[in-house]
């Protein structure tokens, strides 16, 4: 069976650490923690190492996949791999420069995870498919740093199923040193801070034409309460990114997609709302018809919120947001506008930051 690019890239990293606890042969140990390793790289990264389009989707897509599995077993995986490497110890064969191979427990697990991936129908060989194999069966080690670590592998349920699948946690990645600085929008990250903390709106609206730019405010916005450098209000929360969702949800005008959006939105401002999370959604672009009506997941978050107020933060173009944000007589009462300044922006763009 092939391998995914993502597995030889774990398999580089286990070797890495079979190395460096000079280990004679890869272990089964070293494949966890090369998993684990594989799932805290950033995405960015991940495009550096795999330049190829698809290659890097494919590679983004695993790690998103394992963070979330991770999570949902509330499975530390920086704190577990540490402690998997202080158990393991030094192995007293120090790396002579050869090529590194695999032990025949490894030989062993690998074809149980083909296996796995061949029931599911899978043409290659991919991360999910190890790391399912490694809890099925983990090594004595492996059991003894899940116990300490008070888990067992097992899932747990989430109290947030909708924005575990929908989302990703940039509080979390902040926490874990995932995030680059952002230094450049301080002052846009601290305006959006100072929206969020008061008691007035609940909501902020960035109004870009840049996704990077808002993208970059977002990850400040979560660094920043990673830190704890934020009104007492706001720490101990989340910021979870559904940038990726908004995109999908705008698939299709077809009444039954429409549906499922609305009660998505519903669900995960449900959700939010009952564990103090902070939402942000984008983009909503473009160059709105005269008389369009404004996507359906955001009139689904308009009417949602309607019963159930909550901290978002909204990106939308300077177009849609004139077309069906400015004269809304429910966003302007839930939410603020702040105008981000951009050198591809024409003049007229408001100074307000």
């Amino acid at each position: 069976m092939k391998v995914s690019a993502s597995i030889e890239l774990v398999w580089q990293l286990a070797a890495q650490e079979a190395i460096a606890s000079e280990f004679g042969e890869i272990q089964p140990d070293h494949f966890l923690a090369g998993l684990l390793k594989f799932a805290e790289l950033p995405v960015e990264d991940v495009n550096k190492i795999a330049p190829e389009a698809e290659v890097a989707k494919q590679l983004a897509e695993e790690v998103k996949t394992l963070r979330e599995d991770l999570g949902t077993r509330s499975i530390a995986g920086t704190r577990v791999r540490r402690e998997l490497r202080a158990k393991l110890g030094k192995g007293g064969h120090p790396h002579d420069g050869g090529r590194m191979h695999r032990s025949q427990a490894c030989r062993e697990l690998f074809a149980a995870a083909a296996k796995l991936a061949a029931d599911k129908g899978s043409e290659s060989l991919m991360v999910q498919h190890l790391f399912t194999e490694i809890l099925a069966s983990p090594t004595p080690i492996m059991a003894q740093v899940f116990a300490q670590a008070g888990r067992s592998g097992e899932p747990v349920k989430s109290k947030t199923p909708l924005l575990d699948r929908h989302g990703i946690d940039l509080t979390r990645q902040a926490s874990a040193g995932k995030e680059p600085p952002t230094l450049k929008r301080e002052p846009e990250v601290r305006a959006v801070l100072n929206v969020l903390g008061a008691k007035e709106k609940v909501s902020v609206f960035l109004i870009c034409g840049d996704k990077k730019a808002a993208c970059v405010i977002a990850v400040g916005v979560a660094q920043a309460i990673a830190d704890k450098r934020v009104p007492s209000s706001l720490k101990g929360k989340r910021l979870i990114d559904l940038t990726a969702w908004t995109k999908d949800a705008e698939m299709s005008d077809v009444y039954d997609v429409v549906e499922a959006v609305r009660r998505d939105v519903e669900g995960m401002i449900t959700e939010a709302a009952g564990t103090r999370d902070i939402l942000y959604f984008g983009d909503w672009k473009g160059t709105p018809r005269k008389g369009e009506t404004s996507p359906p997941e955001m009139e689904a978050a308009k009417a949602a919120m309607r019963r159930t107020p909550l901290q978002c933060i909204f990106n939308l173009s300077p177009d849609a947001y004139r077309c069906y944000v400015e004269k809304d007589p429910v966003w302007k009462r839930i939410g603020h506008p702040l105008w981000v300044r951009e050198s591809e922006l024409r003049g007229d763009i408001p100074d307000e930051l």
